[in-house]
């Protein structure tokens, strides 16, 4: 059974009560048969003006798991997606994510990443890449155990979510890397922004903000819950 939303993003100031369950565990839920379903707009930006715009439907399923020699659990998530509900969802990649007692882990494409860690709190910060081989990416929790609202013509709001910055780097002179995650209580990802642009630096248009090349992501959860 999911739940079907449309939405528009925005927030909201008010505090939820945790009600006790500090850890954070909920935010990142991991059960075979558990999805999400998004709208995604993915934009691909070039220096000759032209953009590469992509609108899809994406959705993920956790199919199997697999018991690790530490205890922990990896679960397997397959990524589909489709241009509209007329069509039937083609299966796009196979991802991995598992939880530890104090991290919640995503392996895009042979990539890990900790998305979260735990216990949750507020400001706190980590090592996106300390699983890989990247360089440092210091990830903030901030808004915990707030509400999130997503505004349609009915108001759609997720109680105790928790927002990732994972990065929030403006130079309007070379480069923006603004990247977001919102992660919602017995749910997970409901919201991602992206949004990386590498701006022309030659004498002749530097501080002009003209885009070399960048990538704007919107992607907002219309649908979850468990097959």
């Amino acid at each position: 059974m999911g739940v079907s939303i449309f939405v528009s993003v925005a927030c909201s100031n008010e505090t939820i009560n945790p009600g006790g369950q500090r850890v954070g565990f909920a935010h990142f839920p991991l059960e075979i048969g558990l999805f999400r379903e998004y709208e995604v707009e993915d934009i691909n930006l070039l220096f000759n003006g032209q953009n590469d715009t992509s609108n899809f439907l994406l959705r993920e399923l956790i199919v199997d798991s697999v018991d690790n020699d530490d205890g922990t659990i990896n679960y397997t998530l397959h990524q589909f997606s489709r241009q509209d509900t007329t069509q039937t969802w083609s299966l796009d990649s196979v991802w991995t994510t598992r939880r530890t007692a104090i991290q919640g882990i995503v392996v895009e494409n042979n990539t890990p990443f900790v998305k979260l860690v735990f216990p949750v709190d507020e400001n706190k910060t980590w090592d996106g890449n300390v699983l890989n081989t990247k360089e440092f990416d210091e990830y903030q929790m901030v808004n915990v155990f707030r509400e999130f609202v997503i505004d349609s013509l009915e108001s759609i709001s997720f109680g105790n979510t928790i927002t990732v910055i994972q990065n929030d780097f403006r130079d309007n002179i070379t480069m923006i890397d603004v990247r977001t995650e919102v992660y919602a209580e017995n749910i997970g990802l409901v919201y991602k922004n992206i949004e990386i642009l590498q701006f022309c630096a030659d004498p002749d248009c530097v501080g002009l903000e003209i885009v070399e090349v960048g990538r704007k992501l919107k992607q907002k959860i219309i649908d979850f819950g468990k097959e």
